[in-house]
């Protein structure tokens, strides 16, 4: 897989990647994931930690990991504005990302308030019904092509 990706990067019109990784796969084999993430790494590619903070989270993990992005679940997102709790583990997740010196992409947004709150808190980049509902791959260059 590394191979074909190294490929694609070496692509002058290509767009860049990102490999996105769970913290429970991460844990099945801790050093191999992390042998496997540096090599990707140093290849261009930039390491999302997917749905983070519903698995084991580890701090450990985010101080050995090439680690560029942490995502935070839509369980997370989907409370906000009006859940107190989801609010306190969205703003800490964003600021522990922060301090880590990591982007930080809101899961599962899928209404203005929610966009509005998440820029608010200093969340890097979102994604979500919000901004574009699932769309066939017949249709993607359409869509493309109306981005700003």
């Amino acid at each position: 897989m590394l191979g074909l990706v190294k490929d694609r990067l070496r692509d002058p019109g290509g767009f860049g990647i990102d490999v996105e990784i769970t913290e429970t796969a991460l844990l099945q084999d801790i050093d191999a994931a992390g042998r496997q993430l540096r090599e990707l790494r140093a290849a261009g590619i930039r390491i999302a930690l997917d749905d983070f903070g519903t698995g084991y989270s580890s701090l450990g993990l985010l101080s050995k990991l090439p680690v560029d992005l942490l995502k935070i679940d839509r369980s997370f997102i989907k409370g906000l504005p009006g859940d107190h709790t989801c609010m306190t583990l969205t703003r800490t997740i964003i600021g522990l990302a922060s301090a880590f010196g990591l982007l930080t992409v809101a899961e599962g947004v899928e209404t203005a308030e929610q966009f509005k709150l998440l820029r608010l808190l200093n969340c890097d980049q979102s994604q979500g019904y919000f901004h574009c509902p699932p769309v066939a791959a017949r249709e993607i260059d359409g869509v493309l092509a109306l981005d700003p």
